[in-house]
């Protein structure tokens, strides 16, 4: 970890002496954001930077459970099946995000049908696809068995 930070530690320092070597000048005008119609943005920041902070948290908790209680081997099995998990899963978020307006729109319209056609035809594609990458991953089956070795 501490060397995670170290590496943008040094990329910061490179970079204001780069700037500095430029002669680019450094103005940090934030008298624009003391104004009162900021203020709710402020907050708004604030909430975002929170619950960035919790996400991050949640998602890197279980690996650091999972690693202390039994040992790396079998922390390294569970990252990559975890790994896996989540690109199976892309699909699936590209595809919502693409048809939320769409969805959004019918609805707005109340037209059922189109609703129904774009969920089964949304859901077709996004099995398919998770599918494919499910059989593609499944043919790794080699790392599994070399995984399952070292323990």
């Amino acid at each position: 970890m501490l060397l995670f930070v170290l590496v943008y530690g040094i990329s910061l320092l490179a970079l204001v002496i780069y700037s500095a070597v430029l002669k680019y000048p450094f103005h940090w005008n934030l008298s624009l954001t003391k104004h009162s119609v900021f203020k709710p943005v402020k907050q708004y920041i604030g909430y975002v930077y929170i619950s960035t902070i919790s996400i991050v948290i949640i998602a890197g908790i279980d690996q650091v459970l999972v690693g202390s209680m039994a040992g790396l081997s079998k922390l390294s099995i569970y990252f990559l099946g975890f790994t896996i998990a989540n690109m199976i899963q892309i699909p699936f978020r590209s595809i919502t995000q693409i048809t939320y307006s769409l969805f959004s729109e019918a609805w707005q319209n109340n037209d059922i049908q189109k609703i129904k056609k774009m969920n089964k035809e949304s859901g077709l594609n996004i099995m398919f696809i998770g599918c494919f990458l499910f059989i593609l991953l499944a043919q790794v089956h080699k790392l599994w068995s070399g995984c399952f070795r070292m323990l």
